[in-house]
């Protein structure tokens, strides 16, 4: 994995790791998303080894940026799919 990838994924676990309530994590997480669209692109390698209560953050995140801006979405939307248990 280049460092580069790296360290945007040490971004979310540092945000998801924070002793922070977790309404906090969903709005930190949406700025940093809202900052650097680039990283919505690796949130999506981030969620595929994400727990889920990572997920859930990951997701709600997701919900609050595409509030204001509905494009922010359009790249997740493959892997937003239904699980198969």
């Amino acid at each position: 994995m280049p460092k580069k990838q790296e360290k945007r994924l040490d971004k979310f676990r540092q945000i998801l790791d924070a002793k922070v309530k977790p309404k906090e994590k969903i709005s930190l997480l949406a700025q940093t998303l809202a900052a650097d669209k680039k990283l919505i692109d690796q949130l999506v390698v981030f969620f595929e080894k994400a727990n889920d209560s990572e997920k859930g953050t990951c997701l709600a995140a997701l919900a609050d940026i595409t509030k204001n801006d509905p494009k922010y979405i359009e790249p997740c939307l493959g892997f937003v799919t239904p699980v198969n248990r």
